[in-house]
């Protein structure tokens, strides 16, 4: 893993707090993917494998609409910011499609180490569990009400004040 790389990890929110013995495993356990524009990185429905933290490029996520099968964009990835959680956390299938909106690089983490890692970091796992549920409530103020209309940051920020 290039040195810039472990920078934008060290950094992100998801691992500033790790000990550095967790830390140093975690980066011994990512595996590199590149994709291209258009690429989907993982798709809605299919089963969770993996974990995915975003190095460069950009990406968008998206859901189709309950009610319409319309395509809601939830937001928009960016260099630190990961994905994945938690279809992984619960076993399940992905609730949102992830798009490459540029050449993309991204960082994985398979199922059975992510779930290693959660159980031996308790912060870790508190962190994925409060992430998951802004992504859910995102989600669900996007898809069934006016509040999809804001920006993400604007509904982000709400979010943070509901909690």
């Amino acid at each position: 893993m290039k040195t810039k790389d472990v920078d934008l990890l060290r950094r992100s929110d998801l691992f500033r707090f790790l000990p550095d013995e967790h830390f140093e495993k975690i980066c011994s356990l990512l595996q590199e993917e590149q994709h291209d524009f258009g690429d989907l990185i993982v798709k809605q429905g299919d089963p969770a494998n993996a974990f995915y933290i975003l190095i460069s490029g950009r990406a968008r996520v998206v859901k189709l609409g309950a009610n319409n099968g319309e395509e809601i964009v939830l937001g928009t990835l960016r260099p630190g910011d990961s994905f994945g959680e938690a279809a992984l956390s619960e076993g399940g299938t992905r609730s949102a499609t992830v798009r490459c909106s540029t050449r993309v690089e991204v960082l994985r983490l398979d199922r059975a180490e992510f779930l290693a890692l959660t159980e031996a970091v308790p912060e870790l796992r508190e962190y994925m569990q409060v992430t998951r549920r802004a992504r859910t409530l995102q989600s669900f103020l996007y898809e069934f009400s006016n509040f999809g209309r804001l920006p993400t940051s604007a509904l982000r920020g709400m979010i943070e004040k509901l909690e």
